[in-house]
């Protein structure tokens, strides 16, 4: 009896020890994500943005490429130019459609090639997205709390996703990860609470911490 209460005891303190740490890795997640925003808000100050009749705020990069750098049109459906004034867009910078809650459908053309921190953070309504063959990069937190997002094809020009990059995607059900991605980033999907459906690669030599934590449909 003696030994049997011993057992339990540990058992209960092993339990409050985890929780306890689980908490503290919640907090600090969203403490992250706060800090980092704030300090992407000081870096994304375009000086030399031009717009489109569009409404997509763009600048032009010193290998005359375009990168979008923001949005004011209104429309819920968009699609991202593939060129403007004759110059190729290549990249989405960081937080271009950071807050874009009334967005629902996103297409990004062949030709992009990397979309940034935080690029769709908090496109709450953003229920469908295609990322391209020729996207090789996914930043920090580009899709995160994109709650709306139900299925993602990371294409396999793309080696790497990146810290936090789904996020809280709470109604992301299935995602394929093609071949080509090598790491996938600390909480990459944490809080991905209806995800039951993911094909890790072979490839994959590199899954970081908490990547997976709380999606509690995986089986």
């Amino acid at each position: 009896m003696g030994k049997k209460l011993k057992i339990l005891v540990l058992t209960a303190t092993l339990t409050c020890f985890a929780s306890s740490f689980v908490s503290a890795e919640t907090i600090a997640t969203d403490t992250f994500i706060q800090s980092d925003t704030n300090d992407k808000v000081k870096q994304a100050s375009y000086s030399d943005e031009l717009i489109t009749k569009d409404g997509f705020r763009y600048q032009v990069n010193s290998d005359e490429t375009i990168t979008i750098t923001g949005y004011e049109g209104n429309e819920t459906e968009i699609s991202i130019p593939n060129e403007i004034d004759g110059k190729s867009v290549t990249s989405i910078g960081n937080m271009a459609f950071l807050d874009c809650s009334n967005l629902s459908e996103i297409n990004i053309p062949e030709g992009i090639t990397s979309i940034g921190d935080y690029a769709f953070h908090n496109c709450s309504s953003l229920s469908e997205i295609k990322i391209p063959e020729s996207v090789t990069s996914i930043g920090d937190c580009a899709f995160s709390s994109c709650s709306s997002l139900s299925e993602i094809n990371i294409p396999e020009g793309v080696t790497s996703i990146g810290y936090y990059a789904f996020h809280n995607c709470s109604s992301l059900r299935k995602i394929n990860i093609s071949k080509g991605v090598t790491s996938i980033g600390d909480c990459a999907f944490s809080g991905c609470s209806s995800l039951s459906e993911i094909n890790i690669p072979e490839g994959v030599t590199s899954i970081g911490k908490f990547a997976f934590y709380n999606c509690s449909s995986l089986r």
